[in-house]
């Protein structure tokens, strides 16, 4: 499972998505990081996200569900990205900001649940 075709409802109008860096084999990580995101949007009032999931292997660069994140924002399908913290984007600063500002280039707003706050889309 490397990423989500949001569903055909998503193309319609711009859906809430979770991101994810993690290996769905670690059951207990994978799970928890996926419940704290749905409650998130849930106390948010958003329904449960459309998942992305990259492999943390996929580190160099954009993995496959990031490249597709990336698409679906720049469609307009995705306007909002929950992600467990913003090191979820890379463990270096520089680049889990470089890729927040792509996908704020894009219109989509990152939300991490921790330790980071909301990041408006654009300058």
């Amino acid at each position: 499972m490397t990423a989500a075709t949001p569903p055909a409802s998503a193309r319609t109008a711009p859906a809430t998505a979770g991101y994810l860096r993690c290996c769905p084999e670690d059951h207990e990580r994978f799970a928890a990081q996926w419940a704290q995101l749905r409650a998130l949007a849930g106390r948010l009032g958003l329904p449960s996200p459309v998942l992305f999931l990259d492999r943390p292997d996929s580190r160099r660069g954009p993995g496959p569900a990031l490249t597709h994140l990336l698409a679906a924002a720049d469609a307009g399908a995705v306007r909002l990205v929950l992600v467990p913290d913003l090191h979820t984007f890379g463990t270096d600063e520089t680049e889990a900001e470089r890729l927040r500002g792509m996908l704020a280039a894009r219109g989509a707003r990152v939300l991490a649940a921790r330790g980071g706050g909301a990041h408006p889309p654009g300058p």
